[in-house]
This record gives C-alpha cells, sequence and structure tokens, in this order.
C-alpha cells in the first residue's frame, strides 16, 4: 500500500509535516513537494520526494493552455538563465570547458565571475546573485 503527504518548507532549516493520504483517495496536494512511500508486507519498499509546480488557484482551461503557447512562440523570452549550483567558477571551468565555451559561441552566454557564496545554500546565495 502507498501513502503520501505534503512537506511545507517552514525555514531554511525545518519542514512542516502534512497528513498522510492513501495513493487511492487520488488527494490533491496543495504544495511544491509531496512525499510518497510504499509498503510491502510491513516493509518499506519505496520512498521519494515528488516535486511539481503549485500554481495555486491558477487553472487554465485546454483553450487558454493553448493560447499561452502559441503566443510564447510568437514572443519567446529573451533571456535565460541557466544556474550551475554547487561548484565554483573556475571549478566550471576546469571541469566543463567545452560547455561553457559552446554556451558562449551559441547563445552569447556570460559568465558571472566573482559571485561568492553569502549563505548556507542555494536560496540565500540566488538572491544575492539575482537581486545584488
Amino acid at each position: 500500500s502507498c501513502r503520501a503527504r505534503a512537506l511545507l518548507l517552514r525555514n531554511e532549516r525545518t519542514l512542516a509535516k502534512g497528513e498522510w493520504h492513501s495513493v487511492e483517495e487520488r488527494f490533491v496536494f496543495q504544495n511544491d513537494i509531496v512525499e510518497v512511500e510504499c509498503t510491502k508486507r510491513a516493509r518499506l519498499v519505496y520512498t521519494f520526494l515528488h516535486s511539481q509546480v503549485w500554481m495555486g488557484d491558477k487553472y487554465f482551461s485546454a483553450e487558454e493552455q493553448v493560447s499561452a503557447a502559441e503566443g510564447a512562440k510568437n514572443n519567446p523570452p529573451s533571456v535565460y538563465i541557466m544556474v550551475m549550483d554547487s561548484f565554483s567558477n573556475s571549478h566550471a571551468r576546469r571541469v566543463f570547458p567545452k560547455t561553457l565555451k559552446y554556451l558562449q559561441d551559441e547563445f552569447e552566454s556570460v559568465s558571472m565571475h566573482h559571485v561568492n557564496k553569502v549563505g548556507e545554500n542555494s536560496r540565500p546565495n540566488g538572491y544575492a546573485f539575482l537581486m545584488g
């Protein structure tokens, strides 16, 4: 049997865990991370943290989805941000020289030099990187 529960980020170090629901319930989780575990004969056989993008009450009809997709084709984004976390810029140059060259040659990418770690994990470092 399998069950699932919501995991909510309370702060940088702690989670709030929701109530367990049987997978057969078809419960709709209104959050981004769902923990699932399955047992067989009282033994844990599967456990995983599934991620989704919860948009709240922002549901779109099929027609709205098609319209948005067509609009994206006609007006694509002009800036893409690709974050390669957990290693330094100098390490990336040593490990991914061809990848970095390809990104620069084909996409005119810009490497952000001298971006330093300011926090314990990706979130505070991302804030510093994007907001100065």
